[in-house]
């Protein structure tokens, strides 16, 4: 009898083990693609992250990749490299029948018309490594209540909180009646849109580098992006550097705030200038050592995910645009 007690504990202790290997391994990306079409890469990421993506890039690219149980972010990240494209989590929160004629013509060049999106992407500088390869639906929304308890409202305060983009139909603004509560972004919107009786749509949106999508027409307090996502504001950016900035080690958090005060003080002198001093100035900003430094490092992360004929290309680009500079300047 004994023995089959033992054998019965050891049977379970055997189950229990795969079980919490396959639950640490839940989510994280393991793909090994030569020369596979983009389609199908999508495919494989999503049911392995359990999350829809969506692309308005051609589906049929040919695409070299190669990841061991990676999160999301990093999967992303690598993508949006080779594919020399761009990405984000992304929420469409409506009334169930809006979110799901929305979702028929999200993710391509076909704009949603009707729609706004809130997203403050961070400046480079302030986008640490961990961050960007994570994944962004665990980003931690500290919940604020606003002062009009209105969705769009709550929709502001969370883009200026996480990583992620929000989109809702422009006319639809319910009252919530409470707050959801402070979370991960993925378990808090659900929350709030369920609160109004609404829906929200988790997706990923990976798309090219245009700039004449979505992305330009906000409405309301639009997003802001030295990077061209839309008009500058600069009071909710400081808001969302802030929010990232208390998601660092607490010993990386004064040398970020005291960069963060620096920047707003050059910014804030150059108002007054005039167009030509301002342009001089701007240009002088982005020759400092330590500004070039971080470019230089963000590009290195992003060719290192690039093929080696990727690479070859890309240099090439960079040695005709800087001939390109040199004569010009001579002229």
């Amino acid at each position: 009898m004994q023995r089959k007690h033992l054998a019965a504990l050891l049977a379970l202790l055997a189950v229990a083990s795969v079980a919490y290997l396959l639950f640490r391994g839940w989510g994280l990306i393991t793909l090994h693609a030569t020369n596979e079409p983009l389609q199908k890469v999508l495919h494989q990421i999503e049911k392995q992250a359990g999350v829809l993506i969506r692309s308005n890039i051609d589906g049929a690219t040919k695409i070299t990749l190669q990841l061991d149980r990676a999160p999301i972010g990093e999967a992303m990240e690598s993508l949006a490299a080779i594919t020399e494209g761009r990405w984000r989590l992304t929420y469409l929160v409506g009334d169930s029948s809006a979110v799901t004629s929305a979702m028929g013509s999200i993710g391509s060049e076909k704009k949603l018309e009707g729609w706004k999106t809130f997203f403050y992407p961070l400046p480079p500088s302030f986008e640490t490594d961990e961050a960007k390869t994570a994944d962004p639906r665990s980003d931690i929304w500290n919940v604020q209540p606003p002062a009009e308890h209105k969705l769009q409202s709550y929709l502001e305060a969370a883009a200026r909180s996480v990583s992620a983009a929000f989109i809702t139909p422009e006319n639809w603004n319910p009252d919530v009646p409470a707050s959801p509560g402070s979370g991960p972004v993925s378990k808090t919107l659900p929350r709030l849109a369920a609160s109004v009786h609404g829906k929200a749509q988790e997706l990923i949106l990976l798309q090219n580098n245009r700039r004449d999508n979505a992305d330009r027409d906000r409405g309301g307090d639009r997003g802001a992006s030295p990077r061209g996502f839309g008009e500058f504001n600069r009071e909710a950016m400081e808001q969302r550097v802030l929010a990232e900035i208390q998601k660092m080690p607490p010993a990386e958090q004064a040398a970020a705030r005291e960069e963060l005060e620096q920047t707003k003080t050059f910014f804030t002198g150059l108002r007054e200038l005039p167009a030509e001093e301002r342009r001089a100035k701007m240009e002088e900003f982005f020759e400092r050592p330590e500004v070039q430094e971080r470019w230089d490092k963000r590009e290195a992360e992003r060719n290192s995910r690039r093929t080696p004929e990727q690479r070859v290309a890309k240099a090439q680009q960079y040695r005709e645009r800087k001939q390109q500079a040199l004569s010009a300047s001579k002229k």
